[in-house]
């Protein structure tokens, strides 16, 4: 990836999934390039390589300003994701069924996490600024990995108020975030 105001980065591409369906490829440029002057441009480019015969694209690139974090420093989350694949079940009129993969995917995480006050003012901030459901934003659960998840939060940010402790109150926070569909184009 190259632009006009002279940055030059190699992006790496994740390994594709064995069903075929691609990861989502992210980087942060404020970590690959310091100088916010050369991150900064009107023209980029683009190039892409593969080490086999065929290269097949079906992307879209994004470029997310300003960025927002969840919580900066020590924010650990606990949660669980989850995977739907789609496809067509037919069943015949002897009773036999049919399964035809639509080769698309759909992941949710559930994020669960402990939190201070100031995490949870913090956190309330973020919720509003991404719009809740109605802004597609992208989640990066963890950065070491190249793989976001690019969709919507869930309407309901579930904030519990737990026992307080000798530092103060404690609450327990929940969201969803549910990645748009991804796979075989429509």
């Amino acid at each position: 990836m190259t632009n006009g105001a002279g940055l030059s980065e190699l992006i790496p591409i994740p390994t594709m999934t064995r069903n075929r369906i691609p990861k989502t490829i992210v980087c942060d440029l404020a970590l690959l390039e310091p100088n916010p002057a050369v991150r900064t441009s009107t023209t980029w480019n683009f190039a892409f390589t593969c080490s086999t015969a065929n290269l097949v694209l079906g992307a879209a690139i994004a470029l997310y300003v300003p960025r927002r974090e969840l919580l900066a420093g020590d924010f650990q989350w606990g949660g669980s994701e989850s995977r739907t694949t789609f496809g067509t079940v037919k069943e015949n009129e002897y009773g036999n069924r049919y399964r035809l993969s639509d080769h698309t995917m759909r992941r949710s995480v559930k994020l669960t996490k402990l939190a201070t006050e100031a995490d949870l003012t913090a956190f309330e901030q973020w919720f509003e600024q991404s719009y809740g459901a109605y802004g597609p934003t992208l989640l990066w659960p963890d950065p070491s990995v190249n793989d976001a998840y690019l969709g919507t939060l869930k309407d309901t940010l579930e904030v519990t108020r737990l026992a307080p402790t000798s530092d103060g109150p404690l609450f327990s926070l929940a969201i969803e975030f549910e990645e748009l569909s991804k796979g075989r184009p429509v």
